[in-house]
């Protein structure tokens, strides 16, 4: 377990990082890397995410962000925008959801399968300054572990799978902010912007809607309820106090 923030020690404020077999991980990682090549081969990535991915960061999706409020201002398009952070988004993971989602980009099933068994059964022993537990812990066969671990090498590579239908269910709900390009004229729609767990929402106003705040303010959150939904199929959550609105208004 390691400090998430400098010299705080608090139990459920550390970073658990498991520590796999270095056959176990490199399997992982390789699994992970071939199933990434292929997802951007096809186009399958929701333009939505920006983590984990070859050739974007986080300061690009930054720049997105900044370009959008500033369509939004030049064009006097009022916004409601919404920063989510997802709770613990590796070690929430339910096994059946995330092997549909790799098997959907490409990963045989029992790959897939393998992969989730190993991690269901393990057997976990806690290594600290003073050494390894002479104890361990497992599972019962009822509930078997979930999740994939902090460590694990195709943890980025899982949850950009698993993310990618949560983000295709929020384009589809129709609730984002259409907008055109100053030079191209080319008309698009933002319904949120992701890097890795960290997910923007982003809402419009129908077309001659009088009551501006309020409107916004009820589809923002319908749009934070979809996606809170939405990670709950996976068993993950939001962490409400890691997540902020603004109503962002430049009509007079």
């Amino acid at each position: 377990m390691i400090e998430k923030k400098a010299g705080i020690y608090a139990v459920d404020k550390l970073r658990k990082i498991l520590l796999f077999q270095p056959d176990f991980n490199f399997g992982s990682k390789t699994i992970g890397r071939q199933m990434m090549r292929q997802a951007e081969e096809l186009g399958l990535f929701p333009e939505a995410q920006f983590g984990s991915r070859h050739g974007t960061s986080a300061a690009q999706q930054l720049l997105n962000k900044v370009c959008l409020f500033e369509l939004s201002r030049v064009q006097k398009l009022p916004l409601g925008y919404c920063s989510t952070d997802a709770k613990s988004c590796y070690d929430r993971i339910v096994h059946s959801f995330a092997s549909l989602a790799m098997r959907k980009w490409g990963v045989p099933k029992v790959v897939a399968h393998t992969m989730f068994g190993v991690i269901a059964s393990t057997s976990n022993c806690v290594q600290t300054g003073f050494g390894e537990s002479s104890g361990c812990y497992s599972h019962p066969p009822s509930e078997p572990f979930q999740g994939v671990g902090q460590g694990n090498g195709a943890g980025p590579a899982i949850w950009t799978a698993v993310s990618s239908p949560l983000l295709a269910y929020l384009d589809s709900r129709g609730h984002g902010v259409t907008l055109q390009t100053p030079l191209s004229r080319e008309v698009i729609q933002v319904s949120s912007l992701a890097f890795v767990d960290d997910t923007d929402v982003v809402v419009g106003i129908p077309e001659g809607d009088s009551s501006l705040d309020e409107s916004i303010v009820y589809t923002l959150s319908q749009q934070v309820a979809d996606w809170a939904g939405a990670l709950r199929v996976s068993e993950g959550a939001i962490v409400p106090e890691k997540s902020f609105h603004w109503i962002l208004n430049y009509v007079n």
